[in-house]
């Protein structure tokens, strides 16, 4: 089991329909829950938190915690909606201690929605260890905000710290946004394995001198991507980065920025695919096989595509580019580009059984 989703000496506290909070019906302050040894919140009935914070901001994080945090759905709701909170702290949950890790699983839906409401704030998840949210039904990061790093989640540490997003029924990123990288999520190192559809879609970073990754940024140096279409797709669409000068603002596709980090894992299962209509920019020089067995074997498709491209888009050439610094081995399924797309790689090896598609 992961460590991050280990509660055996935590704190066990339940969370209850009675913990549900709208500031719009109540004139009461939303009590931020604070803890400071390892904690484990089991949801006993739905909850739903929203609104708080809405006159002047809450100090702090829905929930707080300086120790390890783990959340057990039991196939129940926990969403957080319109929060509005003050000195860095994001939205629903902040985990403060450096190593000290966040588990989120069993839930029917998982939603971050308007975190904080407007163009301001520090999004709705941040932690400094490892974080794993996984078999849950259904994820939702909508429309969450942030003036650092993550729109919607930053995990980042002082050694690496490591975001795993696993068996997810359905997995929603949109319209997430930054004003420094990562449009929906940054993290040191990301680890992605779809339990069906993924989708990242509209999440962008605006940045006067050098937004990176309109969806998904990586550490520059150290940081790792893992992509795995296991059970749905995973696409990115209509991710971009928008760099502002002058009062004027030039706006590119992007999906991924590996700044000097590296994919180390790009591949899907047979019926599956990894739809590329951003494209994805940076990475080390380190080889990346695609599609390489393991246990199982993976011949799905990566495909890379402008076909959801304006005319004016198209006439972009940064638009349709993606370039990998890392030499590429094709082991098996295909790699498929569409629609005037380019991918650059260091070198590219193909082997026996596997297929390039230009189309």
């Amino acid at each position: 089991m992961s460590n991050s989703l280990s509660f055996a000496n935590d704190a066990q506290t339940a969370l209850t329909p009675s913990d549900s909070y709208n500031g719009n019906v109540t004139s009461e302050e939303f009590q931020v829950k604070e803890t400071s040894s390892g904690t484990t919140y089991t949801c006993e009935g739905n909850v739903c938190i929203s609104f708080a914070g809405k006159d002047s901001g809450l100090k702090k994080s829905c929930f707080s915690a300086t120790d390890n945090l783990t959340f057990l759905g039991n196939g129940y709701t926990l969403c957080f909606d319109n929060i509005t909170t003050t000195a860095s702290n994001p939205g629903a949950i902040n985990v403060q201690g450096q190593g000290k890790t966040l588990g989120i699983s069993g839930f029917s839906l998982f939603s971050c929605a308007y975190c904080p409401p407007g163009t301001t704030g520090y999004g709705a998840i941040q932690t400094k260890g490892n974080t794993t949210l996984k078999d849950n039904s259904s994820l939702v990061f909508h429309k969450n905000c942030s003036t650092a790093e993550g729109g919607a989640i930053q995990c980042k540490g002082s050694s690496d710290a490591e975001l795993k997003i696993e068996n997810n029924q359905n997995l929603v990123f949109s319209e997430n946004s930054s004003t420094s990288k990562g449009g929906a999520i940054y993290a040191d190192k990301l680890t992605i394995v779809s339990g069906g559809p993924t989708l990242f879609s509209n999440n962008s970073v605006s940045n006067g001198s050098s937004p990176k990754g309109g969806a998904i940024s990586i550490k520059d140096s150290s940081g790792e991507c893992s992509l795995t279409a296991d059970l749905g797709d995973i696409t990115f669409d209509g991710n971009k980065i928008i760099k502002t000068s002058g009062g004027s603002s030039t706006v590119t596709r992007n999906s991924i920025d590996l700044g000097t980090g590296k994919f180390t894992k790009l591949r899907a299962k047979d019926g599956f695919g990894i739809f590329f209509y951003d494209p994805i920019t940076g990475g080390g020089s380190d080889e990346l096989n695609i599609n390489k067995k393991e246990t199982v074997d993976y011949t799905g498709k990566i495909v890379f595509s402008g076909e959801k491209l304006s005319d004016e888009e198209k006439a972009r050439a940064e638009n349709l580019a993606s370039t990998f610094n890392q030499p590429i081995t094709l082991s098996a399924g295909s790699l498929v580009l569409k629609d005037g797309v380019s991918v650059t790689a260091k070198q590219v090896t193909q082997e026996a059984g596997s297929t390039v598609v230009m189309d």
